[in-house]
């Protein structure tokens, strides 16, 4: 359990590290009005992050955990993998099209897809 846990920790760290990092600098850069839109962006996008993905975990504890077989393990985690790289691509669109339906100026709409960039990293 404590290897797990090693391996896993430098991953955990260097996310929180950057959140920070871009935290601060969006601070510091965005105006408090852009600074909430980015906010409000980024929540909606966790949001339907949770919806769309949420069952991600649930089925590889499910039917990982349930296989014996390595090359039906290695099929599991790839479907998974193309679920989530086409989960990636409809938050894209849809933030796109949000970005530019919903904004009249360019800053919004750079701030809506910069929100995207920080979801997806």
């Amino acid at each position: 359990m404590f290897r797990h846990l090693i391996k896993y920790f430098p991953s955990v760290v260097t996310s929180a590290v950057f959140g920070v990092i871009i935290l601060a600098a969006l601070t510091r850069i965005l105006p408090a009005q852009e600074y909430g839109l980015f906010a409000l962006s980024t929540a909606a996008m966790m949001m339907l992050q949770a919806m769309f993905t949420q069952w991600f975990s649930l089925a590889i504890v499910r039917f990982y955990a349930a296989s014996d077989d390595t090359q039906e393990q290695n099929n599991i985690i790839a479907s998974i993998a193309v679920l989530f790289a086409i989960e990636i691509l409809v938050v894209l669109a849809i933030s796109v099209i949000v970005a530019l339906t919903a904004f009249e100026s360019n800053a919004n709409r750079a701030i809506i897809l910069l929100s995207f960039v920080y979801y997806a990293a």
